[in-house]
């Protein structure tokens, strides 16, 4: 059986796989793929250990980056709390925080100011 055939990207725009600002695009086609796994297999096969930044082009739902980390074995680094070092979730978008120490320096901030205002006063 040839997997490239049942491929949903056949006789899709290529460029949606290699344009960096359509990355997201290419993950959702690859994500409703029948043959991603053997897509991603390829790509894996067909690169071996090369450099990261040696290959170009979304496969099986994965960038060039994420394919090199599979075959190096390297991990995705991981977010943490800038207070408490407790891994951020990816829901948690761009904060830099936890939501326990996000509540804990509003709460100070909010008693630092109240601080203020009573030595003002």
């Amino acid at each position: 059986m040839n997997w490239r055939l049942k491929a949903k990207c056949a006789g899709a725009d290529s460029e949606t796989f290699f344009d960096r600002d359509r990355t997201s695009e290419a993950k959702k086609f690859c994500a409703e793929c029948p043959v991603a796994a053997f897509c991603l297999q390829a790509a894996l096969k067909a690169e071996g250990k090369a450099d990261k930044n040696s290959r170009f082009g979304v496969y099986g739902g994965k960038t060039p980056l994420e394919r090199w980390r599979i075959a190096t074995g390297r991990p995705t680094p991981r977010r943490r709390c800038q207070d408490c070092g407790t891994p951020l979730g990816q829901t948690q978008g761009g904060r830099q925080y936890c939501d326990t120490c996000r509540t804990d320096r509003i709460k100070e901030s909010a008693r630092q100011c109240r601080a203020r205002k009573k030595e003002m006063a």
